[in-house]
């Protein structure tokens, strides 16, 4: 069943992999589009009671915050630029520790960032920002451009694609 659901998974990245970027203007652009796809998204989402929708609804309300990407530039909150370096950002909540340990963040929050040369667009790579205890981060070689987050309910891993953002997803392994 997990080969099934690999499988399956490397379809969907393959198909969904249709335009990428290429000028900064071109990538923010995209990212604020696939923002107000995650608004109605959120909508659909909102309400349901198992555990695979909730986690899509978190990953789709990070994407909404780049819908109002005016408001995120000012504040720097999704996306930044900083050293001619634009860093766009996802954010998860997954709440309060109940016991926060030295080191670890107290607030919940994953963050993983998505980086572009800010003058010629080129994609420069990935980086995990924070990371809240009792969260991991898996690799499969099955997957070699994917990053999967492992929220540890359920078997529900939040599977980034460390190369088009936009492509990421919520699966359920089994």
């Amino acid at each position: 069943m997990v080969k099934k659901t690999v499988l399956v998974s490397i379809f969907i990245l393959l198909i969904t992999r249709c335009v990428f970027a290429e000028t900064p203007e071109q990538i923010t652009q995209a990212w604020k589009e696939r923002g107000f796809v995650a608004l109605s998204r959120v909508d659909a989402l909102s309400g349901k009671e198992d555990t695979k929708s909730k986690y899509q609804y978190l990953l789709e309300y990070a994407f909404a915050m780049h819908a109002t990407t005016e408001k995120s530039n000012e504040f720097a909150f999704v996306h930044k630029t900083e050293n001619n370096l634009d860093f766009y950002k996802i954010i998860l909540n997954k709440g309060k520790n109940p016991k926060p340990v030295i080191g670890g963040d107290e607030t919940g929050l994953f963050v993983i960032n998505y980086i572009y040369d800010h003058k010629t667009g080129e994609f420069i790579g990935t980086k995990i920002e924070l990371l809240p205890r009792g969260w991991y981060i898996h690799s499969n070689p099955a997957l070699p451009n994917a990053l999967l987050l492992d929220v540890t309910t359920d078997q529900i891993f939040i599977v980034f694609d460390l190369l088009n953002p936009m492509n990421s997803y919520v699966e359920k392994m089994e």
